[in-house]
Parts: C-alpha cells; structure tokens; sequence
C-alpha cells in the first residue's frame, strides 16, 4: 500500500524539461544541416533531369482509360476501374487533369510524387524536432530522418510517372500516422479534428496504391495499445474494413497475373522475397547482393523487437514513440503484401527499386523510436551520438550521389526504348518494358502524336 500516490498529491506526471540548444551544438548542426540542403538539392536535380515524360507501359492503359472517359463521360466508372488489381485513384485523376489541363506534359505527376515524398520527410522531422526534449537531438535526428526520405531512391518513384502511386501512397500514410497519434494524445476534445485527418489521409493512402491499404491495420493496433486511444478504435475499424474490402473485391474479381507456385519452394520464395524487401535500399545495390539477406534479416529482427517491445513512454516523446512504431509496421506490412501478391512476377527474387520508398518509413521511424532514448541519456551518449550522426550524414550524401547517377542512368535508357519503340522497332525483350501489347502501345503512342500531346 505504500506505493500508492496520496489523493493530495498531483497524479499527473511531471512534464518533461527541455533542454535548448547550446551554441556548442551549432557548428554540427550546421553541416548536417547543409548536408541535407545537398541532399535536397540533388534529389530535385534528379526528379527533374530524370523525369521520363513520354508515356510507356502501364502510362498507355491509364491513356486509353483517360481517351475512353473523353467519349463516354462516365467519370465515376473511370475513378472505379480497377488496374492491375488496385483502385488507382489518384493515377486517374492525375492522368485526367494532365491530358485536359495541361495538355499532357506530365508535371503534374513530377509536382505530385515530389511534394508528397518532402511533405513525408516535413512531416516526420518536425515530429521529432517538437517532441524531443533535447533539442540538439531533435535536431539532428529530424535532419537524419528528412534525408533518409529524400534519398535519390525514391527519386525513381518521381522520375517515372508509373511509379508515382507509391511516393503517393507514401506521403499520405505518414500524414495519417502523425495525424492519428495527435488525435490519441488530445483525446477527448481536441483529438476529434486530427482524427477526421488521420482516417482521411488513410483513404487517401489507399487510393493512391493498395499498399496503403496497411496503415489502418497499423492505426488499430496503434489504437488498442495506448489507453488514451480507445476511442478511436471503432471509426477506424469501420473505415479500415470498408477500405479493405475495396482493395480485396478488385483482387478477388481479376484472375491472378502472375500464377502462383505451390509446396515448400514458393513459402520460401515469399519469405526470400520479404527478406529482401525489408533490406531496402540497400539489399538492391548490385556490390552489396551478397549481404542482401542479412541486411533484410537484420532489419526485420530490429523492428521484430521493437514493435514487440511496444510504446513504453508518455507525454510528447511518447507520441513521437508511437510515430515510430507505427511507421515501422507500415513498412513491414507492404513488405508481406508485396511478397504475397508479387513474389512470382519473376522466376527469381527481384524487388524492383520503386518500392524502397516505403523501407523509408522504416528507416524515419527508427530515428523516431530512438530519439527519445538518446535524449533521456544524452550525457553518455553524446560523443558517440554525434560522431554518428556526422557519419550517416556523410554516407547518405555519398549515396545520394551514387543512386542519383542510377536513376538518371535508367531514364535515358528508358527514353531510348521508348524512340526505338517510336521509330519502329518491335523486340521481344520490350514487352515487359514498353507493353505487353505492342498494339495498344502503337495505338495509344498514335493517338498522343495526333493531339500533341507528351512531345
């Protein structure tokens, strides 16, 4: 009984002092600072050189859907319609306002799948630099995070604008975490607002690629964890189901694409195939394939701990703790949807580069997780933190060098299949680049000649 806190007494707990910047801070602060200011510049640099406006592949069906629409008008059956099992939503609308707006020139897919991938970073960085109660850390960790996200990796996601759906996705996943978690820390009152937002930005994710169908699963067991956001476990259940029931009735009324091995040898395929996933974007580097699966592996088993571990702080840090968490499930949960619904699309383990963007809510929510511990134990830390910090920044200007060149490298390939395409030549190695139907891609290829559209 002695342990029991006196009625008299202030249950609440005692809010977390912060400690300021010093100017002893400022000088590392500064080149980490302008490190990412490179970072940033660079990943622009490469969404705008690298961007491949011409259309191929599955840009020619979202055309002919868009050139359908023109004749028919029926705008609901264009949104509606399914591709490649996904409600792509955002695609659509996005191929619309570009044909009929801007006359096909496809900035509105470069502006879009940038501005939601800097929002993401934005987003996640002020999180930390808000709930961390040593502001150095905060600081430092908040630069770490926003360049880990703008990474040149992901620039492949704006260069192309097929790939567009994932940075989407992406982007509204982080805002709907961050959302959710304000809205179980104000909760009740002012958390009704955030709330609406969190649940919005999940539709949102969804539309935008079925991988963002994940973040609800994730906000519900966010929301069964932590006390305070109890309340929010049945809107988010019902809007969650609804959500996924949409994405399950596309995949269950499309026969599979790619059809499925049996036995021992295809569960190992899928576990290969998640291993590697998670090993994003480092487990795609051609010098590192050896490690790919102990980089994977070890990224698996940190977030195996973590996510077991829970949420084990209150008050701002812990919001930031289950910022992070959240954004680490997320990332492993695409990790299991891509194994299971795209583990055979090729007779060997091939993760393509476009979804690395989503190891990078992984990457921002680990900083998110282990910055309140370095700050809570910063007197120790400090040297060995810092000494880091200036190295990880090093290395992810380094690799935001190295993964820029790839990037640019496969635009111009791109852009040379897609004149060979034009100028005529029919290889059998183009179909899985170009199209599957090289008469659709002629037909739609024609058609945009004839508006002028994609010069």
């Amino acid at each position: 009984m002695e342990s029991l806190v006196p009625l008299s007494d202030d249950w609440r707990p005692a809010k977390t002092e912060v400690t300021p910047l010093a100017k002893a801070d400022w000088p590392l602060i500064g080149l980490i600072a302008a490190s990412l200011v490179v970072d940033l510049a660079i990943f622009l640099y490469v969404c705008v050189a690298g961007f491949v406006r011409q259309p191929y592949s599955d840009m020619f069906d979202f055309l002919r859907a868009e050139f359908d629409l023109e004749r028919t008008g029926a705008l609901l059956g264009y949104l509606a319609s399914p591709h490649n099992h996904q409600h792509l939503v955002w695609v659509r609308v996005l191929t619309a306002i570009d044909v009929q707006t801007f006359h096909g020139t496809g900035i509105i897919f470069l502006v879009s799948a940038a501005l939601a991938i800097l929002v993401g970073a934005a987003v996640v960085g002020l999180e930390i630099w808000q709930a961390t109660s040593v502001r150095v850390v905060g600081a430092i960790g908040a630069l770490l995070a926003a360049a880990l996200v703008v990474s040149t990796v992901n620039a492949m996601d704006v260069t192309q604008p097929i790939n567009s759906v994932y940075a989407i996705a992406f982007g509204f996943a982080v805002l709907a975490v961050v959302f959710f978690e304000r809205a179980g820390a104000d909760m009740p009152g002012r958390g009704i607002l955030p709330a609406i937002l969190a649940l919005a930005a999940g539709l949102a994710a969804t539309a935008g690629s079925a991988a963002g169908v994940a973040v609800f699963p994730v906000l519900l067991i966010s929301a069964v964890r932590h006390p305070s956001s109890r309340a929010l476990i049945a809107p988010t259940l019902v809007v969650g189901l609804a959500a996924i029931g949409v994405v399950l009735a596309a995949l269950l009324a499309a026969a599979p694409a790619h059809p499925a091995g049996g036995g021992m040898a295809h569960l190992w395929k899928m576990a290969d195939y998640f291993v590697v996933y998670a090993g994003m974007p480092w487990s795609s580097v051609r010098f590192l394939s050896r490690l790919r699966l102990g980089l994977g592996l070890l990224t698996i088993a940190v977030g195996a701990v973590l996510l077991w571990r829970g949420p084990r702080r209150e008050g701002a840090e812990g919001r930031l703790e289950r910022v992070g968490l959240d954004l680490i499930l997320f990332a492993l949960a695409t990790a299991a949807m891509a194994a299971l619904g795209r583990s055979d699309e090729n007779e060997a383990v091939i993760v393509p580069v476009r979804y690395a963007v989503f190891m990078s809510a992984f990457q921002a929510g680990l900083i998110c997780v282990l910055a309140p511990v370095i700050a809570e134990r910063w007197a120790g830390l400090k040297r060995p933190a810092l000494a880091g910090a200036l190295v990880l920044s090093v290395a992810l200007l380094a690799q935001q060098v190295a993964a820029g060149a790839s990037v640019l490298r496969t635009s111009q390939f791109i852009r040379g299949e897609i004149a060979a395409f034009a100028a005529g030549q029919r290889r059998a190695d183009m179909r899985q680049l170009i199209h599957p139907d090289f008469g659709i891609a002629a037909q739609v290829q024609a058609e945009c000649r004839r508006r002028g559209l994609y010069q």
